[in-house]
């Protein structure tokens, strides 16, 4: 009975060492600078701290500073402070860089510090528990794996797991903390809090389309009709983006513009040049991430207000550097990665106050823009990015009654470039090409943008 005893005992303890073996077998090795060592299930970082599931005890939650190597039997995706995002397993190569083995850009090696977050493509909380549940098998419960994972390089050196007793106010994994989406910076929502983004853009456009101008008509009032004007713009557009809190972003916009316009004084009569020169209309936009992409796209909703600081475009004698209305708006983008490509599109509404002008009531249509488009990411530094955006703009109405031709529908398609200059640093040159009557007939474009 004695002998038989023994036996099952022998039994019960190898079939527990093959399972905890089976369990391991495609677990995620972790390597910290003071040379403990864990192997478990990456969970993910975030906010520079890495959560690490083991078969013992709860997470652990280990500053990313402290991280030497890190090795993955599963994929993840890798998003880098750049602001470029990675998918593949992670295989680390113990010099402070990991080595993420991509399905479509082949073997990428990446420094720990220029890593962002890691996050899982799914949830692997089910399976680091069934190894638990594995490595609580009654017959070898004695066993301390502490003793065994986290040993250190030599007995003496023994540190125990570290436990961060503070976490993070997100759980680790489940949001970006920054976006790979530096082309949608006006879109998207990019910075985490504390974070601020200057973005220096210039633009030139060209345009020769039907637009709504003023005339006198004589006897004191005022007349709008459409005709055709020839319109060239200089803007320059500086930007700040400051991170307000989690998922929130702010951003003011002051243009300095200078305008020049071939105007018809009267319809088939006589045309004149001007140009003017200042301040265009002042902006400001809040945006939100609703809901971060897992498995679905992220959601960022978004509302503006503009100012008409610039000179407004009534007057026989003015060129116009503003729409002369305050205008609220509001939007809704959305944004879903595919590495290496990203699709997006989205809508906007924007809404004109009415005012007077010339003893008029003039009160402009309402505004409904659309735009839809996707990225692809050439290689680490290099993003190419097409859109197509339309817009629906109601007729105007002057005094109660409809301006005839005022209904507009111009429709654009966007090419550009988004090149990494240094760490936080990228520039972005694009093109605009109008693709009706409408819409403006080029707009080349030129951005500068670096993250503090």
């Amino acid at each position: 009975m004695r002998h038989l005893g023994r036996k099952r005992m022998v039994c019960a303890l190898v079939a527990a060492l093959c399972l905890m073996g089976a369990a391991s077998a495609h677990a995620d090795d972790l390597s910290l600078a003071n040379g403990d060592r864990f192997t478990g299930r990456l969970l993910g970082v975030a906010q520079g701290c890495c959560e690490f599931e083991v078969p013992y005890g709860s997470p652990l939650r280990i500053p990313w500073s402290d991280v030497a190597c890190l090795r993955t039997g599963a994929a993840f995706f890798v998003e880098l402070a750049s602001g470029e995002r990675l998918f593949g397993a992670i295989e680390g190569d113990d010099a402070g860089a990991l080595c993420v083995a991509s399905g479509r850009l082949g073997s990428v090696t990446v420094r720990l510090d220029e890593i962002a977050s890691i996050r899982a493509q799914a949830p692997v909380r089910a399976e680091v528990a069934g190894m638990a549940k594995v490595a609580q098998i009654p017959e070898v419960a004695e066993v301390d794996l502490r003793e065994i994972r986290g040993r250190g390089t030599t007995p003496s050196e023994k540190t125990p797991p570290t436990q961060i007793s503070d976490p993070p106010p997100d759980k680790v994994g489940e949001k970006p903390e920054e976006s790979p989406k530096t082309f949608l910076r006006e879109s998207a929502v990019l910075l985490g809090p504390g974070q601020i983004e200057l973005d220096l853009s210039m633009t030139y456009l060209r345009s020769q389309a039907p637009l709504l101008r003023p005339f006198d008509d004589g006897a004191g009032g005022l007349i709008l009709a459409v005709v055709e004007d020839r319109r060239r713009e200089l803007t320059f557009s500086p930007a700040v983006r400051v991170g307000l809190f989690d998922r929130a972003e702010g951003e003011i916009s002051v243009p300095v513009r200078w305008s020049q316009l071939e105007r018809i004084l009267q319809p088939n009569v006589d045309s004149d040049t001007r140009d003017e020169a200042g301040i265009g209309d002042v902006g400001a936009r809040f945006k939100y991430l609703l809901r971060a992409e897992d498995g679905w796209p992220d959601l960022i909703g978004s509302v503006s207000v503009t100012a008409p600081t610039g000179d407004d475009p009534y007057g026989v004698d003015e060129v116009g550097l503003g729409s002369g209305h305050w205008i609220v708006g509001g939007g809704l983008t959305a944004i879903r990665s595919f590495d290496p490509i990203s699709v997006f599109g989205g809508v906007q509404y924007g809404h004109l106050f009415e005012r007077r002008y010339s003893g008029s009531e003039i009160e402009p249509g309402e505004q409904v823009t659309y735009f839809m488009g996707m990225a692809f990411a050439v290689n680490r530094s290099i993003t190419l990015s097409t859109e197509f955006s339309g817009s629906v703009v109601t007729e105007t109405e002057v005094d109660g009654e409809n301006v005839p031709g005022s209904f507009q529908e111009p429709m654009s398609i966007r090419m550009g470039m988004t090149h990494q200059l240094g760490r936080d640093s990228f520039w972005e040159p694009s093109i605009r090409f109008g693709l009706n009557d409408d819409a403006a007939d080029t707009i080349l474009g030129l951005a500068w943008v670096k993250r503090f």
